[in-house]
């Protein structure tokens, strides 16, 4: 639309200039022409090739003062994927330093795929009983409010990180914005990361913009089933990160992240090992003030 307006304005300022030019008479009411040399001719002829040049190269400097402009104004927004996504690590990491209040409206979990038991359908309580533990709404997250940067550093996206992304455009299947209004629509989607038994946070594809599950998490959180698990491994998957953005100010107002995330494990029941396969859904979504 800027490029748009830019054509319509460039035109009417040429043909302003253009209507400038000369003013045409009717031959038959014109008055006659008095006796003129041919110095004066000449001399005639030479201002009126040096007024329309003059017009003509002012013309040209508009336009092209004009266009520039516009251009400029439309370079401001990001439009490849990375341009996108070194803008979306701009405005988010500032985020946890510069702004007023943080407020975690929810974090969401749910089950994400079958619950597979390999061998031992002995094991299902116990499955059960970890599914059970993980699932619904965080009651503790429910509208948190956060006004301290040890809170913000805490439960903000990256959780426990001073940082909110290392994002790279080769760490993203896709990035996308769009604006409305003077506010910003930010769509990542990272790359899924495979399973790994040394998943932390800042790594990876996923890690590096959101709250994944860490292996320490997993043990932490295993009850009595700790003693009995093993060879843990966690992947995540289906990653979308969405922001509003102030476009004048940079400030983020609205953050929503959700990623899946699957647990691999074994557990060593007696003689028999078991391995055990469960995928979660997390979606946390958060209002920012400045």
């Amino acid at each position: 639309m800027r490029t748009f307006i830019s054509i319509i304005i460039a035109a009417v300022i040429a043909s302003s200039f253009c209507s400038c030019g000369v003013k045409s008479e009717d031959p038959s009411t014109a008055a006659p022409i008095s006796d003129t040399t041919a110095e004066d001719t000449e001399t005639m002829s030479v201002i009126d090739e040096s007024t329309e040049n003059n017009l003509t190269e002012q013309q040209t400097q508009e336009t092209q003062a004009t266009e520039t402009e516009a251009v400029t104004d439309e370079d401001l927004t990001p439009k490849t994927k990375a341009e996108i996504v070194a803008y979306f690590n701009e405005v988010i990491n500032k985020v946890k330093p510069e702004s007023k209040t943080i407020i975690q409206n929810y974090t969401l979990n749910t089950q994400a795929g079958e619950l597979e038991l390999g061998k031992a359908k002995s094991l299902q309580k116990l499955a059960n009983d970890l599914v059970e533990a993980n699932m619904g709404y965080n009651k503790k997250a429910a509208n948190r409010v956060m006004n301290t940067r040890a809170d913000k550093d805490a439960y903000f996206a990256v959780e426990g990180m001073s940082w909110s992304s290392k994002l790279t455009a080769d760490d993203v299947k896709s990035a996308s914005l769009s604006e409305k209004d003077g506010v910003y629509t930010i769509t990542i989607q990272p790359k899924d990361d495979e399973p790994s038994p040394n998943t932390v946070k800042g790594y990876g594809h996923v890690g590096k913009a959101m709250s994944v599950v860490e292996i320490s998490s997993i043990t932490d959180n295993a009850g009595l089933a700790k003693s009995i698990i093993k060879n843990i491994k966690t992947g995540h998957r289906s990653g979308k990160i969405v922001v509003t953005v102030d476009a004048a100010t940079g400030n983020v107002s609205h953050a929503n992240y959700y990623f899946i995330w699957d647990l691999w494990l074994t557990a060593d029941i007696k003689i028999l090992d078991v391995d055990v396969t469960v995928a979660f859904g997390i979606e946390q979504d958060f209002d920012i003030k400045w």
